[in-house]
């Protein structure tokens, strides 16, 4: 049974994601077409299974203070579970860098401030962050201890402001 929902999930968003492209004249079908196999490439694979499980939210607002900061933003996408919170931030448009160092600073920082924002509503629950690539696609889990170390130097830029 579960399997058979599965799937009419899967069948409910590829009408969805035809029916959006369909009304966007200024694309050709073959880009309609590349268009919908990417983002269905992306939403039926395994390896994203928990991005797009229930639970999970789009465009999440996150509002928040950390120290003097008022941080006021939108997550890509949110699941919030009884275990853990995962935010995930969509990056089109990029091909991936190779290792998690490599990944653009202000894209963690984005994920970090976040973070320390969710971390105060769920103090519980561990808040993981990710960036998902869409080019590749590719789930890049950045590691507490970098996300931590963003969070670091944001705190001591307001100290010595």
């Amino acid at each position: 049974e579960r399997l058979r929902t599965v799937h009419a999930a899967f069948r409910a968003r590829r009408k969805a994601a035809e029916a959006y492209l369909h009304k966007q004249p200024d694309l050709s079908p073959a880009q309609r077409k590349e268009m919908l196999e990417a983002t269905m490439c992306v939403l039926e694979d395994r390896e994203f299974a928990a991005v797009f499980a229930p639970g999970g939210r789009a465009e999440a607002p996150v509002i928040g203070k950390i120290g003097d900061n008022t941080i006021n933003g939108r997550v890509d996408r949110l699941v919030v579970t009884d275990a853990e919170i995962l935010i995930v931030d969509y990056k089109t448009n990029h091909a991936p860098p190779a290792t998690e160092a490599e990944a653009p600073s202000g894209y963690v920082r984005q994920l970090a401030l976040y973070r320390a924002v969710l971390q105060k509503l769920y103090p519980q629950r561990p808040v993981r962050a990710a960036l998902l690539w869409t080019e590749a696609p590719e789930l890049m889990e950045i590691s507490t201890p970098a996300l931590d170390a963003q969070l670091a130097s944001i705190v001591q830029r307001d100290d010595r402001a």
